[in-house]
């Protein structure tokens, strides 16, 4: 049995004993996941779409800790009136409040085409007090190249990542606010930041370690 989630490992192994139960963590696949600029590797065949501020590759859950890193990172953003792009896989639409920014379904293979869609990636968590597993999106956004900010998290700093290094983590919306648009308003350390990040991805978290 393999699990991304190394503290369900007990569960697995007290129901069953007989198995081997191994931590599979979340990784990018560097053949995936890389910057790609939307002007040069999107297909003649998408419609073109302007770059807006923040983009969110999230599906909708309704957990408690997930509607709170919503209430964290996505609400503030709109409120404060930066542009959004929101995608989700194809069966987990955002809720009618969000459908100024929803901008359809993807697939796994392709996300790498639509982060840079945006100037910043926000990071939502399923589990906030995880101190093994964040969301796969960390992964694919930070090798695809984009700064992010993101809900926090406390496996973030568990798994070696540091605030305000490789990614920027906050934990109430006026925090949230800030970071992006200072990000915003500096893109040459939005830059530096996203590089830091891709590296450290790329150096501790791929499908080969």
């Amino acid at each position: 049995i393999a699990t991304s989630d190394s503290m369900c490992i007990p569960k697995y192994r007290a129901r069953f004993p007989d198995a081997k139960v191994l931590w599979l963590p979340l990784a990018a696949q560097p053949a995936e996941h890389f910057p790609c600029p939307v002007r040069v590797q999107l297909q003649a065949d998408w419609a073109p779409l302007p770059v807006v501020d923040t983009i969110v590759m999230a599906n909708w859950y309704t957990g408690a800790e997930r509607l709170e890193q919503v209430r964290i990172i996505v609400d503030p953003i709109v409120d404060a009136g930066m542009s959004m792009a929101l995608y989700a896989y194809h069966n987990f639409k955002w809720p009618e409040k969000y459908s100024a920014d929803w901008r359809g379904g993807t697939d796994n293979h392709d996300v790498r085409h639509y982060y840079h869609l945006a100037r910043i990636a926000l990071g939502i968590n399923n589990q906030m007090y995880n101190t093994t597993m964040c969301s796969m999106r960390v992964y694919e956004a930070l090798a695809c190249g984009m700064p992010m900010v993101s809900a926090h998290s406390d496996a973030y700093s568990a798994l070696g990542f540091q605030n305000g290094r490789h990614l920027i983590w906050v934990s109430t919306p006026e925090d949230a606010v800030a970071a992006v648009r200072m990000l915003l308003s500096s893109p040459e350390k939005a830059a530096a930041m996203a590089e830091e990040g891709r590296q450290f991805v790329l150096e501790y978290h791929t499908c080969r370690h």
